[in-house]
């Protein structure tokens, strides 16, 4: 083999390296963790629960220590206009949408239960009452 057959056969290799960086970036963002809103939330610590996987659209209720009802960090809303923002939301995007309930371990049964209810009335069929995971010594 000549010398100048053998420079006809180089195989580039920056871009073989910007393919490998890119997959790299896009691996390490799709598997970023889904922490949803108001963190400022001391959720519950619980045992034997499983992640819940899926595809549908995902509100976020946060009910606080003092009652108070928040949708997706958004303003405190009374539990009637939680309901009509409900009722709007499943009129645009379907009963598919997953509603999912966070509550501060402070906060009273009642409260969450009235927020539950409210969903419930307004017609929301998949709801998700959901807390953090204990750390098991």
């Amino acid at each position: 083999m000549s010398k100048i057959d053998a420079e006809k056969v180089r195989v580039p290799i920056s871009p073989m390296i910007d393919i490998i960086f890119l997959m790299i970036f896009f691996f390490v963002l799709s598997s970023m963790v889904e922490t949803g809103p108001s963190e400022n939330i001391d959720l519950v610590k619980v045992e034997n629960c499983k992640p819940r996987m899926g595809s549908a659209r995902k509100i976020y209720i946060s009910v606080n220590k003092d009652g108070i009802a928040q949708m997706d960090d958004s303003l405190p809303l009374t539990k009637d206009l939680l309901q009509n923002s409900v009722r709007r939301i499943m009129n645009m995007w379907g009963s598919a949408t997953v509603f999912v309930v966070r509550g501060d371990k402070d906060a009273f049964h009642s409260d969450i239960d009235s927020t539950l209810s409210k969903l419930k009335e307004a017609g929301a069929h998949h709801i998700v009452l959901t807390g953090e995971l204990k750390s098991v010594r």
